[in-house]
C-alpha cells in the first residue's frame, strides 16, 4: 500500500503530520500567515485602497490541463446518464460507458453502481483546463478514474493535483 501523498518536507524532516501555524502583524500594516511550509506575505501588496490580492513568489504556472477531483458517485450518475440517453456518442460506446462505471466491479478498471458503496469514501477525479487554452490544454484525456480520500491519484496520471501542485 503506498504512502498518502504530502506537499514536501520541512527543513526539520516533517511531511506535514505536524503542522506548524501562526501569523503576524507588524506596526506597519504587514501581515503575514504560515501553515506548514506555505508562507503567505502581504508586505508587498501595498497598503489601505492599493492593496492587491496576495500573489505567488514563485514563477510557476498551472499546467494546461490537470485531473482533480470532481464528482461523488451520485454527481457523476448524474452527469453521465442523460450522455448515454441521448445516444448521441454512440450505442457501442454508452454501452461499454454503462458496463465500466454502473455494471462493472468484478474486473480491474470497471465499478459498479458508480461506486455507490464508496459514498462520502473518495471521489471521481476528472480533467479541467486552464481557463487561458494553453497549448497542450486538451492532453488530459484519460476516463473518470476513482480516487479514496487519504490516497494519492494513480503514479501513472501525468498533471494530477497532489499537495506540492496546491502549494505551488
Amino acid at each position: 500500500m503506498s504512502q498518502a501523498a504530502f506537499a514536501e518536507r520541512d527543513k526539520h524532516g516533517n511531511n506535514g503530520s505536524q503542522t506548524e501555524q501562526h501569523g503576524n502583524a507588524t506596526d506597519d500594516g504587514t501581515l503575514s500567515s504560515t501553515v506548514g511550509t506555505i508562507v503567505y506575505d502581504r508586505s508587498k501588496n501595498g497598503t489601505g485602497n492599493s492593496a492587491g490580492p496576495v500573489t505567488s513568489t514563485t514563477s510557476w504556472t498551472p499546467p494546461a490541463c490537470w485531473y482533480a477531483p470532481k464528482y461523488s458517485p451520485a454527481e457523476l450518475k448524474d452527469y453521465l446518464e442523460p450522455i448515454w440517453q441521448a445516444d448521441s456518442t454512440g450505442s457501442q460506446w454508452d454501452l461499454e460507458q454503462r458496463n465500466k462505471y454502473e455494471k462493472g466491479g468484478d474486473k480491474p478498471g470497471t465499478y459498479k453502481d458508480f461506486n455507490k458503496e464508496k459514498t462520502g469514501k473518495g471521489y471521481w477525479w476528472d480533467s479541467y483546463v486552464n481557463e487561458s487554452f494553453p497549448p497542450g490544454w486538451d492532453k488530459c484525456d484519460k476516463p473518470f478514474f476513482w480516487v479514496d480520500k487519504g490516497d494519492p491519484p494513480p503514479a501513472d496520471v501525468e498533471n494530477a493535483v497532489t499537495p506540492r501542485v496546491l502549494g505551488e
